[in-house]
């Protein structure tokens, strides 16, 4: 985690799995959707952790956003006003 220009929380998580296409990430943050829908996928889940993330952020007044290469990995950063207190 980190403070940018001091009036925002940083938070990245990286990981080094097979990353994304441009398409698959563009709806990554739909409701019942998963990077990988093939009837041979290995992770479970419904899709919704993404879009209630979003939606979190969102009413914090903040985003959440992918940043992902195929076979690099993906970077996902959730960034959130910070209010000063004095």
């Amino acid at each position: 985690m980190r403070a940018v220009a001091g009036d925002q929380l940083v938070l990245e998580v990286e990981d080094t799995g097979p990353g994304m296409e441009p398409a698959e990430a563009a709806r990554l943050f739909e409701a019942f959707t998963q990077g990988d829908e093939s009837n041979t996928r290995t992770a479970d889940g419904l899709g919704l952790g993404l879009t209630a993330a979003h939606g979190l952020a969102a009413l914090m007044g903040g985003k959440i956003e992918v940043m992902t290469q195929p076979g690099v990995g993906s970077t996902f950063r959730v960034a959130l006003p910070l209010e000063a207190v004095v």
